[in-house]
């Protein structure tokens, strides 16, 4: 697939954007080249006056060998978690990850992902969308 050269995480990953027949504004968020390095969270979406995230898809990629623990937060709370292995000396590969039943956010919260792992390296994107 071009634009997807899954041993470089600098480059493109695919993102789309859910929503439509009925959901709310599609959005996808990227880390805009800037991965997670801490276990300081990101904020993803802010929070939205009378309106609910949902999510419907996360691809991550660990761009070193450091395991780590990612974490998607709805205000303070860890609403989905996962184990990101470490790339290997064959490089990083996308870990893409859908959700059939989207993770619902509260209402009025902001949308954060965290690493659970000071010294990891991840880029990630994250798609869903906005509605009451």
């Amino acid at each position: 697939m071009a634009g997807n050269d899954q041993s470089n995480p600098d480059s493109a990953m695919p993102v789309y954007i859910a929503g439509g027949s009925g959901h709310g504004s599609g959005w996808a968020k990227t880390a805009n080249g800037t991965p997670l390095t801490t276990t300081a969270a990101a904020t993803v979406m802010a929070a939205m006056e009378g309106m609910r995230q949902y999510i419907t898809g996360i691809q991550l990629v660990a761009s070193n060998n450091t395991a780590t623990v990612i974490k998607v937060i709805d205000d303070t709370t860890v609403i989905w978690e996962t184990y990101l292995a470490g790339s290997n000396s064959n490089g990083a590969s996308v870990q893409p990850i859908s959700f059939t039943t989207p993770i619902v956010c509260s209402e009025n919260k902001p949308l954060k992902i965290q690493a659970g792992t000071g010294g990891c390296s991840v880029y990630w994107n994250m798609q869903g969308y906005s509605a009451t």
